[in-house]
């Protein structure tokens, strides 16, 4: 008789590496998978998502709903191919819509999970619910920058990142 047990896993983070992790976690023998996903997201849709409608950013959790999902590669297409930066897409509409209609976060992601076959011991939070958080980043030069797209335009010039801190804390 083995003495293996399945494992619980927990990740944190958002983006894109995270639901590439969890893309090939989904598949190893994992009892349950919670993922703490990052709400900062502050590009062009997420920031007029939030802006226009008060919607968390949905765009990360969506990312990491899909990579949980066994029909990953049929729903793929449908949810996130979209080539222009002008209109949103369908993972965008399912999370920022099911938010609207259940007055809920998290409601709209359970439902996307059923739509999507997300197992059942599978769950994907938001590490926060409050909509007016921005990540800041204090670098080594003493410069500021401010949200997700400044930050990486500062790394992407060669800067440094001393310290990270959300605003407000």
């Amino acid at each position: 008789m083995s003495t293996f047990r399945p494992l619980r896993i927990v990740c944190f983070g958002g983006g894109t590496g995270v639901p590439r992790l969890l893309r090939g976690l989904r598949n190893l023998w994992f009892k349950s998978i919670t993922v703490g996903v990052t709400v900062f997201d502050n590009s062009a849709r997420s920031r007029r998502l939030r802006d226009e409608f008060g919607v968390l950013p949905p765009s990360d959790i969506g990312r990491c709903l899909l990579s949980l999902s066994p029909k990953e590669d049929e729903i793929r297409k449908f949810l996130f191919d979209n080539s222009s930066k002008d209109t949103y897409s369908g993972m965008h509409i399912l999370l920022s819509g099911g938010e609207q209609i259940f007055k809920s976060f998290n409601l709209a992601i359970e439902a996307s999970r059923g739509i999507l076959s997300v197992a059942e011991n599978h769950h994907v939070l938001p590490i926060t619910q409050y909509r007016g958080v921005h990540l800041h980043a204090i670098m080594e030069s003493g410069k500021e920058a401010v949200d997700e797209p400044g930050v990486d335009e500062m790394m992407i010039s060669g800067e440094v990142v001393k310290s990270l801190h959300l605003v407000p804390p």
